[in-house]
This record gives C-alpha cells, sequence and structure tokens, in this order.
C-alpha cells in the first residue's frame, strides 16, 4: 500500500471516527431529554461531516486494487447504514416530539376552558348528542385558529362513558380527527330514533282524571314540549312535514317483540340501501312472519311424519308386513306438506289469501287442476278414500266448506258425486 494510500485511509478514519462520536453524543442526549433544536444542530453536523466522509471514501476507493476495493466497500456500507439508522431516528424523535407539544398545548387550552367552552360533557344519550353537537360545532370543530389536534382533544374532553368508548380506539393524530367525528355521528346523530322517541312520549301521555287547570297545563306543556323538538327537527305535525307513515312507524316498532327491533337495528346498520321508512319495516316483519312460520311449519310436520311412521312400522311388524315408510317416502310427505299448493307459500291452500279470493267455480277448478281431494284439499287420495272426519249423513266424506258453497248461479254440488248439478265436474279427484 502506497503512502498516499495510508494518508488517505487515516484521514478517512479519523473524520468516520467523527462521525461516529456525534452518532454516540445524540443519542446521549435522547436519553437526557434535551431539547430538540440542540440534538437537530448535531444532526446537521453530522451531515456536513459525513458529506466529506464521501468524498474521502470515493478517492480512496480509486486507489485500491480489486481485491481491498471488496473489504473495503463493505466496511463502507456498514458504516453508510449506521448513518442512515442515526438519520431516523432523529426524524422519529422529532415528529414525537412536536406531537406531544401540539397535544400538550392542545390538553392545556382543554384544561384552561379554552376551545372548552363549558359545554356539558356527551355520555352517549341519543336524545341530547343533537344539541351538544351543535354546541360543540360553535364551539371547537367550526373555529380555524386551532388545528385537527387540538380538535381532537377538545372533544375527547368532552366526552364521557359510552361516547368516550366509542372514539377511544383512535389515537391523537390531525388524521384520525374527521375519522372519529365521523364514528361518533353514525353511532349518535339517529333522527329517526328521535323521532320516534318524541312521538312515543305524546302517546304516552296519561288521560287527565280531573278537568283542572294545573292537570290540563301539565299535559299541554307535555305536548308543546315533544312538538316544538320535532318542529327543530324540521317535522312539524301541524304543517304536515310528520307523515302518519313516521307515527306509524313508531308505532308498530314499539308493538313488535325487541328481538325484531334488533334484527330490525341490524339490518339497517348492515345495508346502506335500507331506508328506515314504514313500507321498509313492514316487509322486514312480513318476512320475519314467514322465516317464523317456515320454521316452526316445517319442525311440527317432521315430528307429526315421523310419530306416523313410527307407528305405521310399529303396526305392520306386529302383522307380519314390512314398513311401507322409508326415508324417501318422509322427504316427499314433508315437501308436499311444507308448501301451499297453490301459491307455494308456506300455509294450507285453506288459508291462502289467493285460494279464498276465488269464486267457488274458479275453486273447483283449481282443486281439480292441482289433483286436490274435495274433502280435505290434499293431495294424494280421492274423497271416497279420504280419512277426514268430515262425514254426510251418508258416512261418505263430506266436501270441503270453500267448494260446498252455492255458486252464483245458485247451482249446488252434490255432495255425493261431488259434481255441480249441471255435471261440470263430474270427475272425482
Amino acid at each position: 500500500m502506497t503512502k498516499k494510500i495510508e494518508e488517505l485511509a487515516k484521514k478517512l478514519d479519523r473524520t468516520k471516527k467523527r462521525v461516529n462520536d456525534l452518532i454516540v453524543e445524540i443519542e446521549r442526549r435522547y436519553a437526557e431529554g434535551a431539547e430538540i433544536e440542540r440534538i437537530e444542530a448535531m444532526v446537521t453536523e453530522m451531515d456536513r461531516i459525513f458529506s466529506h466522509v464521501e468524498d474521502l471514501q470515493e478517492s480512496y476507493e480509486e486507489l485500491l486494487n480489486e481485491d481491498d476495493l471488496a473489504a473495503q466497500v463493505q466496511e463502507w456500507n456498514a458504516f453508510h447504514f449506521t448513518v442512515l439508522d442515526a438519520r431516523a431516528a432523529f426524524h422519529s424523535f422529532k415528529q414525537k416530539t412536536m406531537r406531544t407539544s401540539i397535544i400538550e398545548t392542545a390538553e392545556r387550552k382543554a384544561a384552561s376552558g379554552e376551545g372548552k367552552e363549558q359545554l356539558t360533557p356527551f355520555d352517549g344519550d341519543i336524545m341530547q348528542f343533537s344539541a351538544f353537537w351543535d354546541q360543540f360545532q360553535a364551539s371547537v370543530h367550526a373555529r380555524t385558529d386551532l388545528n385537527d389536534i387540538e380538535k381532537f382533544i377538545c372533544l375527547r374532553s368532552n366526552l364521557k362513558g359510552p361516547a368516550l368508548d366509542v372514539i377511544s380506539g383512535f389515537s391523537i393524530t390531525a388524521a384520525n380527527y374527521p375519522e372519529a367525528v365521523k364514528t361518533l355521528r353514525e353511532r349518535f346523530d339517529r333522527a329517526d330514533l328521535i323521532i320516534q322517541h318524541h312521538i312515543l312520549q305524546i302517546a304516552e301521555i296519561k288521560k287527565v282524571a280531573e278537568s283542572s287547570p294545573s292537570e290540563l297545563r301539565k299535559v299541554y306543556d307535555k305536548i308543546m314540549l315533544h312538538l316544538r323538538a320535532l318542529r327543530a327537527m324540521g317535522k312539524d305535525p301541524i304543517t304536515e312535514q310528520l307523515t302518519a307513515a313516521e307515527i306509524f312507524l313508531a308505532l308498530f316498532k314499539k308493538a313488535v317483540p325487541p328481538e325484531v327491533n334488533r334484527k330490525w337495528e341490524e339490518l339497517i346498520e348492515s345495508k346502506a340501501s335500507t331506508t328506515a321508512n314504514l313500507e321498509s319495516f313492514l316487509e322486514f316483519v312480513r318476512k320475519q312472519i314467514d322465516i317464523e312460520e317456515k320454521v316452526t311449519f316445517i319442525n311440527g310436520i317432521k315430528t307429526t311424519v315421523v310419530e306416523k311412521h313410527s307407528t305405521a312400522q310399529h303396526g305392520n311388524r306386529s302383522k307380519g308386513m314390512p314398513g311401507k315408510y322409508t326415508t324417501s317416502a318422509l322427504q316427499v310427505s314433508t315437501q308436499e306438506r311444507t308448501r301451499c299448493h297453490l301459491c307455494q307459500k308456506f300455509h294450507e291452500i285453506s288459508t291462502c289469501i289467493q285460494f279464498l279470493a276465488s269464486d267457488v267455480d274458479e275453486r273447483w277448478r283449481t282443486a281439480k287442476r292441482l289433483g286436490l281431494c274435495h274433502s280435505c284439499l290434499e293431495r294424494g287420495h280421492r274423497r271416497r278414500d279420504c280419512v277426514t272426519n268430515r262425514k254426510t249423513a251418508t258416512g261418505q266424506s263430506a266436501i270441503h266448506d270453500l267448494l260446498n258453497k252455492r255458486d252464483t248461479d245458485g247451482k249446488k254440488i252434490d255432495e255425493k258425486t261431488g259434481e255441480y248439478n249441471e255435471g261440470r265436474f263430474g270427475n272425482e279427484c
């Protein structure tokens, strides 16, 4: 190694040592909690010296052979990464310090009442959210002299209980403030529930027992209290801003079990396309009824069929005969008894609105087309083989009440043959 290379190597090592010493000193200042300005000055000096080191390193590498160069490059990379880590640590420390300073400033403002305006803390009562938000928006949210971190601190200081829990997962950053406000309003700014509350409160006002001025005044004041609240929300019943549908929705929700209301609220929360109006609610309740009827009906039919299957097999075995009921027969029986033969919904055809809306002629045509017994309106057998308890004086199965009526021409169904007297329905099902 030439003398020039040796001198350059010594100079490079001395300069690197200055950089390393600065890095150690910067880390010590972190631990002591030194002022950010002093540490920043040291980092600036580190960068200046490192720039000189880079020039020396470049000159040094030009004088090395290939074997020495590979080892020197590896050593340089390790040193370079140490400097990069020191820079990254400083930037992280600086951001954290600035954020802490802003938060402390906002907390001091909140503690002193600045930006707080003596608001009543909001505890999660939906009925009080509108008043709270109007005050907070005017005194904090709309102000231009407060940044979002300061507003976030003020918001947290004015919340408690469930309301504070809603946004407790958000760290205090400027980016999180709008999200926290959005989450809070989505949870508690429920105008529909507030309107329904006022409607129900009016509906539950007790009748005045005595026609005394004081009692009438109490009732009047209660009514006006809720009417004014509705008027302030743009739902004045006097000017028909509050519709009958909204009133009925509140009353109907009170009439159904809590579990139904819980499922309704889950539907509204999960589907943004579903509007919380009377039409949607009634359709939802209808579907819930259909579901419950299906479950109840299917469970009941399965129980009945299984019992019949067990009894029949027992009787057949006692006579030395194999049981006639099989798994496939059970499935067919359940399927046939599950749905209405006409509309395919889950009810008996004798209660089907579509069937009941037809006149006698149309019912007979429907029964014949569907292959229904004229006595029990079920499939699988003829009237003369029907085991129903509906019997005539001659011991035959009687015509079902929905078929055994005079039509508009006064024609009477023959209970012996199941026909009209003109023979239009002479064939038994």
